[in-house]
């Protein structure tokens, strides 16, 4: 099994994505791989952690168009979630929607 089809079965509509990489399968596995880098993750977590609001609203704002474009399903309505939380740009916990779009992460990079 391969990287598409192990992504298609964790819920991730791959073939819309694909059509948007002008069907260029490498190329949208090497936007997948770039989308699940670990530092954005952290990234995020660590502008909320430091109370840097403004920041993590603009990080998960940018997370969600990623995750939308490239149909990683699983993770959508998590970055929403979160860049909704994180638009007042006042102090809000995370601490589920993290944990679950980490998880997720993982999930999918072990895919790859």
């Amino acid at each position: 099994m391969n990287e598409i089809e192990r992504l298609r079965e964790k819920g991730c509509h791959v073939d819309e994505a694909i059509a948007r990489c002008g069907g260029d399968d490498a190329f949208y596995l090497e936007l997948v791989q770039l989308a699940l880098a670990k530092e954005r993750y952290e990234g995020i977590k660590l502008l909320v952690e430091t109370k840097n609001y403004k920041g993590a609203f603009e990080a998960a704002h940018a997370l969600k168009g990623v995750v939308i474009n490239l149909s990683l399903t699983p993770m959508e309505q998590i970055a929403i979630d979160m860049t909704e939380k994180l638009r007042p740009q006042q102090p809000v916990d995370l601490s589920e929607d993290l944990t679950a779009l980490l998880q997720w992460r993982e999930s999918l990079e072990a895919c790859m």
